[in-house]
């Protein structure tokens, strides 16, 4: 019985053991087992893991991360811009583009023309 006992103590201190080093691990390294499209934020002593572009703001000695609804209608605003200025950045380098193509049909119109005679 004490033998039993004994191994049971055994298994134990070796199961602690193995255990207490992981909250270390994950001290040492905290971004570690962070999920995609996350990042670790620390506010204050706090650390916590937000969507990466989401606002978080300390508000009467309370920290609070942006809602989803307000933080995916922000996200949404900012692809509308960008997507916007994308299209204008398209047509410019459309008209140039063509302005380019109209350049090299005059040169190779300008090419083409036998030399007039001296």
């Amino acid at each position: 019985m004490k033998k039993v006992n004994f191994c049971a103590g055994i298994f134990f201190v070796l199961f602690l053991c193995l255990f207490a080093a992981l909250p270390a691990d994950a001290q040492e390294n905290p971004e570690k087992g962070i999920p995609e499209g996350m990042e670790l934020r620390q506010v204050g002593d706090t650390r916590l893991i937000v969507p990466r572009d989401a606002r978080v703001y300390e508000e009467h000695g309370l920290i609070v991360v942006e809602g989803i609804d307000k933080y995916v209608a922000r996200m949404l605003e900012e692809i509308r811009i960008s997507l916007a200025e994308l299209k204008e950045k398209q047509a410019v380098q459309g008209m140039e583009i063509t302005a380019l193509k109209d350049t090299l049909e005059d040169i190779k119109k300008d090419r083409q023309k036998p030399e007039s005679a001296e």
